[in-house]
């Protein structure tokens, strides 16, 4: 399934989760279509419970380790 509806399912709208991290829509859908920010890549694929390596799985290898790597820093509160 698609990351925009996986977001949807969760209970989050793309304006939603804009005015969240604060930032505009245009950046939601690059993010939710594996470009963009890393840091929203990220926060998309926490809301989901996926890694961003299985959400985006046709990202570079470099894109997917680093976005991993960021997820689970966040996710296990290691700032």
């Amino acid at each position: 399934m698609e990351a925009r509806q996986l977001l949807i399912n969760s209970g989050f709208t793309v304006n939603g989760l804009a005015v969240k991290v604060g930032v505009g829509r245009s950046s939601i859908y690059q993010s939710l279509d594996g470009d963009g920010s890393r840091r929203i890549r990220v926060v998309i694929a926490q809301i989901i419970g996926n890694k961003p390596s299985e959400l985006w799985c046709d990202n570079p290898e470099y894109k997917k380790t680093l976005d991993d790597a960021l997820f689970y820093t966040f996710t296990t509160g290691e700032r």
